[in-house]
């Protein structure tokens, strides 16, 4: 927020107007985060790195949570900074704030923080907070007589304006010898009031200040109007830009579908592959007996149970059905007429099927 110059007293700067009398100086914006405080000049320059007491200044435990933005100006002679303006105070935004309220809550903070006003292992330089008066003959004098640097000249703020950027009319400035000027009564230090240039003339400052004021306002309504001429909206480009945007949105979402298609099926191909292999026997059953038993086969040889070959089933003796003594059938279970094609090897208690056809038909004829 840049000031302008005072070339008129407002009628209410006694009730809604404070002063401060700014030291001799560079404008830095001093940022503190993530456990360092930075310097940046008026063009975006960083100037310096350090660090400094300030929320978020030095490495602590929770310096990256807190962080703190304020417009000061930098005193070579004192290698102090001096507060002038605050934008954030860790989870304070300041900047919408009026300008009495943000004075206010930096005055109580800069307060909590002890040391910050001298240089330290953690507070690579002093920083001070500028004291407010109000803007009367009587205030702006005690400004410049309570000042304990060399004055630079004295700022005006309006009490209920936020902090915004650029230039603004709520902010003015005026040089120490120009103050008798617009306030007969203030008494301004003799050693500040030397300063006068001697073709100064306040009349001419006054033609000037305006004809400049008039020449910004200007060239910022051509440049404005020149923007809008020079880049008129093309809509033909604007619905093409959408429409693609909406392709590379559609196209997105179809990548994603497939790649997750492909992971499936990837951890479907994975799971078959760790499958332990069957053995011969195993293959030769598989389709014809169910498949998630082992060993000995259900409903075969050997009392029945769920890996085919657990003794009783279920809730009394013989599994009923499966082997056993069946109800209503002399013999066991389904030792009986069999596929003899499939597996001529021995199966269950190590009899051929031949074998067993012979002994379970021995059994019947007799």
């Amino acid at each position: 927020m840049f000031s302008e110059w005072l070339t008129e007293v407002p009628q209410d700067m006694p009730d809604n107007w404070f002063v401060i009398a700014c030291p001799t100086g560079k404008r830095h914006l001093l940022m503190a985060s993530n456990g360092q405080t930075v310097t940046q000049s008026k063009s975006g320059v960083i100037v310096s790195a350090f660090n400094s007491l300030l929320p978020g200044g030095y490495p602590y435990s929770t310096c990256d949570k807190d962080m703190c933005i304020l417009d000061t100006i930098y005193n070579k002679q004192q290698d102090t900074y001096y507060i002038m303006d605050g934008i954030t105070w860790t989870t304070q935004v300041l900047y919408d704030c009026e300008a009495e309220f943000r004075f206010y809550w930096l005055r109580e903070m800069v307060r909590e923080i002890r040391g910050l006003s001298k240089m330290s292992r953690n507070n690579g330089h002093a920083i001070r907070l500028l004291n407010t008066f109000p803007a009367t003959e009587k205030g702006i004098t005690q400004a410049l007589q309570s000042a304990v640097y060399d004055v630079d000249g004295v700022l005006f703020f309006k009490r209920n304006a936020p902090y915004k950027a650029g230039a603004t009319e709520n902010v003015l400035w005026l040089k120490p010898y120009m103050i008798p000027d617009f306030f007969s009564g203030v008494d301004v230090p003799k050693e500040l009031d030397n300063r006068r240039p001697q073709n100064y003339d306040p009349e001419a400052h006054k033609a000037k200040v305006e004809k400049e004021k008039k020449e910004r306002k200007s060239n910022q309504s051509v440049a404005r109007r020149r923007r809008i001429e020079e880049r008129p909206i093309d809509l033909d480009r604007l619905v093409d830009d959408i429409a693609k945007m909406y392709i590379a949105k559609q196209q997105g979402k179809g990548d994603a579908i497939r790649k997750r298609q492909e992971r499936d099926l990837e951890a479907r191909m994975q799971a078959q592959r760790n499958q332990p292999q069957r053995n011969q026997a195993q293959m030769q059953n598989y389709g014809y007996y169910d498949d998630g038993y082992q060993g000995y086969d259900q409903g075969y040889y050997g009392y029945g149970g769920m890996m085919g070959y657990g003794g009783y089933q279920g809730n009394t003796g013989y599994d009923q059905g499966m082997m056993g003594y069946q109800q209503g059938m002399i013999g066991r279970g389904n030792w009986g007429y069999e596929a003899h094609g499939r597996n001529q090897g021995g199966r269950g208690r190590g009899l051929k099927p031949m074998t067993a056809y012979h002994q379970t038909h021995t059994k019947f004829t007799r």
